[in-house]
């Protein structure tokens, strides 16, 4: 076995080779997609962070009350925060909503009869629907529940 030192020639040619794109030059366009990429992405964080907006302070609307603001749990003061790690299929998870809604407060049935409060999440095809019909809906229809259940000696 060789224990020699490598010379600076052999130690750059070594470092070449594990790592090829570390001294090759990038194409211009690399850069450019890049920031065409970025450009895009920003356009469309901002469309759906607006259309949450809307969503949040509907929802507010129905329940009477009003949405000073809203944030995602781990914001940075003065930022709205990360969307992508609280974005499922399902839910939109980690709402920090100011006012905040009193515990349960926010409840309503949703189109598919079940019993939902809004607190910290709301479904995600809310940012895909037009989702007023079925929350005003949803607000009677469990008002509707409570007031019959009362009517009938069931107690909450």
């Amino acid at each position: 076995m060789n224990n020699k030192p490598l010379t600076l020639a052999q130690a750059q040619i070594l470092n070449a080779a594990l790592d090829p794109g570390r001294l090759s030059p990038l194409a211009p366009d690399v850069v450019a997609n890049y920031m065409t990429l970025q450009t895009k992405a920003d356009s469309a964080k901002r469309q759906i962070e607006n259309r949450l907006d809307c969503v949040l302070r509907d929802v507010y609307d129905c329940f009477g009350r009003e949405l000073d603001y809203w944030y995602f749990d781990g914001a940075n003061e003065g930022e709205v925060g990360d969307l992508l790690r609280h974005y499922t299929d399902d839910v939109i998870d980690g709402l920090c909503l100011v006012p905040p809604p009193a515990g349960g407060e926010f409840r309503f049935i949703d189109k598919n009869g079940q019993e939902c409060v809004i607190d910290a999440a709301i479904p995600t095809r809310w940012l895909f629907e037009n989702f007023k019909k079925e929350l005003r809906d949803g607000i009677i229809a469990l008002q509707k529940f409570y007031d019959y259940s009362r009517n009938h000696g069931h107690s909450f």
